[in-house]
């Protein structure tokens, strides 16, 4: 149960592109995906406002997908 849980809290934590907002605020970039380090997002792309509902973006400046974290609420 232990996993579980573990597992609940750090795909909630570190969403990926494509997933859905479940908690709104603020966003910061960890890491692309596929762990490529060759690009980098912009100022803009690299902290965003999400709404609950909303899809977690891909990093359109390196057209690669993201691991994203909550940083605080908007």
């Amino acid at each position: 149960q232990v996993d579980t849980i573990y597992l609940l809290y750090h795909k909630l934590s570190m969403p990926k592109t494509g997933e859905i907002c479940q908690r709104p605020g603020i966003y910061d970039f960890v890491r692309h995906i596929d762990g490529s380090a060759g690009c980098h997002p912009t100022s803009e792309e690299k902290m965003i406002p999400l709404s609950k509902g909303d899809t977690f973006p891909p990093i359109k400046s390196c057209k690669k997908g993201a691991i994203w974290t909550f940083v605080k609420d908007a």
